[in-house]
């Protein structure tokens, strides 16, 4: 019985060979160098070539953990991702940004919706422009703008670090703001 049933299980199981090696070949690679980034076809798996041998046209890749000696029909290469530049356009915008904001906000005056969009789009700004320290001044008032203010700085992603401000620069009245 265990003779027929290991006979049975060898037929179940598909070789290796027809796991690794594709019925329908993509675009045949003729060459391949050490680093380039291949897809294993039929395991659906990105890896990078550790060598490869165009006479035999068999590469050894590593997958994770994991190193394959591979032919090169089970392989695909991978496009290179394009690079994220910064565009002519986004350097102008970048520029013009840095020349037009203020190192402060004002926001005496507003409600807390208001100033809330108001030091969002400033922080946008001042991070885009480069600032490293930027102002805020919110008043002494009641209170609530720079409570609203103290929340809202905690949240943003563009703050490192705030504190108030000492004398000289409006005490109670304002928060200095590092910005990453």
């Amino acid at each position: 019985i265990r003779k027929e049933i290991g006979q049975s299980m060898g037929k179940l199981q598909p070789s290796v060979e027809s796991m690794v090696v594709p019925k329908y070949a993509s675009k045949e690679i003729k060459t391949l160098k050490p680093g380039t980034d291949v897809n294993i076809i039929t395991l659906r798996q990105d890896g990078t070539v550790i060598s490869a041998d165009d006479k035999k046209k068999e590469a050894i890749v590593q997958v994770g953990i994991m190193k394959m000696s591979l032919p090169y029909k089970s392989l695909k290469l991978i496009a290179k991702k394009e690079k994220n530049t910064v565009t002519k356009t986004t350097r102008q915008v970048i520029n013009s940004k840095s020349g037009s904001v203020e190192r402060k906000v004002d926001l005496r005056g507003m409600n807390l919706e208001e100033a809330t969009m108001a030091v969002e789009k400033y922080l946008d700004d001042a991070c885009m422009a480069g600032h490293e320290e930027v102002t805020i001044i919110h008043g002494i008032g009641t209170g609530i703008l720079k409570k609203g203010m103290t929340e809202l700085l905690k949240k943003n992603p563009h703050v490192k670090s705030m504190r108030p401000g000492q004398y000289g620069e409006g005490g109670a009245g304002v928060t200095i703001v590092t910005v990453k």
